[in-house]
């Protein structure tokens, strides 16, 4: 299946006829109705991505306080940042 893909795209497109335009218009459409992310609307997009490293003694706090107020980890870690926000000169 690989091998006749790769032959197809090789083609000129000068050469190509009308079904096989046909067949890639119609992949194209496959592939952006495959890759389009749907998700629940929201105020407050988050966009931005942060990848940390913890220590044992923080990620214990962290799961800790996650649990206590039934919150993600994710949720908890930005409500603490939101926190220091008072100690920003």
């Amino acid at each position: 299946m690989q091998k006749n893909i790769l032959k197809f795209f090789k083609k000129p497109l000068d050469k190509m006829t009308d079904k096989t335009i046909q067949l890639c218009q119609s992949k194209v459409k496959e592939v952006k109705i495959l890759t389009k992310k749907m998700g629940r609307p929201t105020d407050n997009p988050k966009n931005s991505r942060l990848d940390i490293r913890l220590d044992d003694e923080c990620l214990e706090i962290l799961e800790k306080y996650s649990k206590q107020e039934n919150k993600s980890k994710a949720e908890s870690a930005r409500i603490g940042i939101k926190k220091l926000k008072v100690d920003i000169k």
